[in-house]
């Protein structure tokens, strides 16, 4: 409700002053939260006649349509914000993770390597790189970025526990004992229906176990 006032509010301003730049990014950003991704794709597009240099709507775009999963488009918009910033490691991330799910590798991994360069104590990189040398099943490198990933790793961050978990369950590092904690421990966190990250490690964990119909 709150949110369709602001919406009503901004509209009026940008009656007022079509060009308002603040007032556009704010429309950008409601109609994404509410899922109308082409409502804010026709207001980042009006940013970006504004102003087309700009690489942070850029890269918002590119996640919009990544959202969207028309991957292939996000990578182009990625890349141009990384042509003018080039150093954002957040669109280098963004575009890391796209290119992951288009089963591009080498250019997953050369972004995930210059955000190092810039954060060399990015523990989410390691986690990207290893489980992408997985999937490539070069385990030596998946298990030499899973251990700098587990030096790295923040304690108080309980997702960042669980990708861990999960990393080692990929690499047979846990043993049944550790899985079966792992399973505790995600099925006391509350609404894990809604993360699909957490009920695909919980399904995994369940076939190494022979758990085949908790896994079903």
């Amino acid at each position: 409700m709150i949110t369709r006032q602001l919406q009503k509010n901004y509209n009026i301003a940008l009656k007022n002053d079509s060009n308002n730049y603040l007032c556009l990014k704010n429309c950008a950003y409601i109609y994404e939260k509410q899922g109308d991704y082409l409502n804010a794709l026709k207001i980042l597009v009006k940013l970006l006649i504004i102003n087309e240099e700009d690489s942070l709507i850029l890269c918002y775009y590119g996640e919009i349509l990544y959202n969207m999963t028309q991957y292939s488009k996000a990578i182009l918009y990625f890349t141009k914000a990384n042509i003018i910033d080039p150093e954002n490691i957040h669109n280098l991330n963004k575009r890391a993770i796209t290119y992951y799910i288009l089963k591009e590798y080498d250019n997953a991994l050369s972004d995930l390597d210059k955000i190092i360069q810039l954060d060399p104590l990015n523990s989410s990189v390691y986690y990207l790189k290893s489980l992408i040398y997985y999937t490539k099943n070069d385990i030596n490198n998946a298990k030499i970025s899973f251990k700098k990933y587990a030096s790295l790793l923040n304690s108080d961050n309980f997702l960042a526990k669980i990708q861990l978990y999960h990393l080692g369950y990929l690499l047979n590092e846990n043993t049944s004992k550790d899985l079966n904690n792992i399973l505790t421990k995600i099925n006391q966190i509350p609404n894990i229906s809604e993360n699909k990250l957490l009920l695909l490690i919980r399904c995994k964990i369940h076939i190494e176990l022979n758990k085949y119909y908790e896994a079903k």
